[in-house]
């Protein structure tokens, strides 16, 4: 007969306690999942600027419609019929344009050779017309500036909106490009040159006067019977001889001004005197061709066009016959004269015809 063996219990084996640890374990972990709270369908969490945190109902879809783009602003086309004139007393701005009514233009007049005459305001356009006069009479003598603008950037705010802050809407022929935008300016120049007028009697070293880079025309006249000499001298002394001339005298004489600045005129007389110092033209201008005559020291102006031009001249005297343009000697002689010769023009313009002579003379320009 076998021996009958014990069997052991399932609970005292190893791997039943394994199953059974396992078993809880998976239960434990199923009933943390219950726990936690799954958010409805209807409930959105929201995080606002302010970092709260709210809860609220999911909000519905907007039936609002999306706002239009704003139109882009059309292009606006300015024009200017404009004129600025200017002479020895006054400036005027004168003009028509398309601006809006209310829009302003800037102004500025100066003088180049001195800090101190100078004026600066502002134009109103009005039904499409603008007009101003500024009092330059008593501005030195020199080179006048005046200058008319208009700035976008310093409009009223109904004209930049219409215009942009920088001009960014405007067009047109007369529109620039500035650090600032677009802007819309003019100018014009003018020499002043008022003659200056001086009296005295016998030698004299007059007062100091201005003159500009350029030419100057000197009329004289004496009353006396010895010497007439005039020299014109400037800052540094150079000098220059006008006149020399024994007796009475009633001319004009031409010198070139090679640097701005103060300048003064040396008289040796023994009568009274009189001299106006001049830096426009005198007389005026013919065009080529044309003809002059006279008799002693003159000073004529005529227009030529650049190319090659004959100059024929007649002098019955005595004394020196020298005729100059623009400085330049054509003719040179004494006593009585008659002879033409050709000379090259460089340039279009005005040109100026000194004649030193003690009797008759004429002179003719051909081109």
């Amino acid at each position: 007969m076998q021996e009958v063996k014990n069997k052991k219990k399932m609970y005292t084996q190893w791997w039943f306690w394994v199953i059974i640890i396992l078993l809880i374990f998976g239960y434990l972990i199923s009933l943390s999942y219950k726990n936690v709270e799954t958010p409805s369908e209807k409930q959105v969490t929201e995080v606002v600027s302010n970092n709260e945190t709210i809860t609220s109902e999911k909000a519905p879809e907007s039936n609002t419609e999306p706002v239009a783009a704003e139109p882009k602003k059309k292009m606006v086309e300015i024009t200017f019929d404009n004129k600025i004139t200017i002479d020895d007393k006054k400036v005027v701005f004168l003009g028509e344009t398309n601006l809006q009514d209310g829009a302003v233009l800037h102004y500025v007049v100066y003088n180049d050779s001195n800090d101190i005459n100078q004026e600066e305001g502002k134009i109103q356009v009005k039904t499409g017309k603008f007009k101003h006069t500024v009092d330059i009479s008593s501005y030195a003598n020199g080179n006048i500036t005046a200058k008319l603008t208009f700035y976008p950037s310093l409009q009223s705010e109904k004209i930049i909106e219409i215009y942009g802050s920088a001009g960014e809407y405007i067009t047109g022929e007369r529109v620039t490009e500035a650090f600032s935008g677009k802007i819309i300016s003019f100018q014009e120049s003018y020499l002043k040159s008022v003659p200056i007028a001086l009296k005295g009697s016998g030698d004299t070293a007059t007062d100091m006067f201005s003159l500009n880079q350029g030419y100057a025309i000197v009329k004289a006249s004496h009353t006396g019977s010895s010497n007439f000499i005039l020299h014109l001298l400037d800052q540094a002394g150079k000098k220059i001889s006008l006149v020399n001339e024994i007796g009475n005298y009633d001319g004009s004489t031409f010198s070139l001004i090679k640097n701005e600045g103060k300048h003064l005129l040396n008289v040796k007389a023994d009568g009274p005197w009189s001299i106006e110092v001049s830096q426009s033209p005198t007389s005026e201008a013919k065009d080529a061709p044309a003809s002059f005559t006279g008799q002693g020291d003159d000073v004529v102006f005529v227009n030529l066009k650049s190319g090659l031009t004959k100059f024929s001249s007649e002098h019955l005297g005595k004394s020196n016959f020298i005729v100059k343009v623009n400085g330049s000697s054509i003719v040179n002689e004494i006593g009585h004269y008659s002879g033409s010769s050709a000379n090259s023009v460089q340039d279009d313009g005005l040109y100026i015809i000194s004649i030193r002579a003690d009797g008759k003379w004429s002179i003719t320009v051909e081109q």
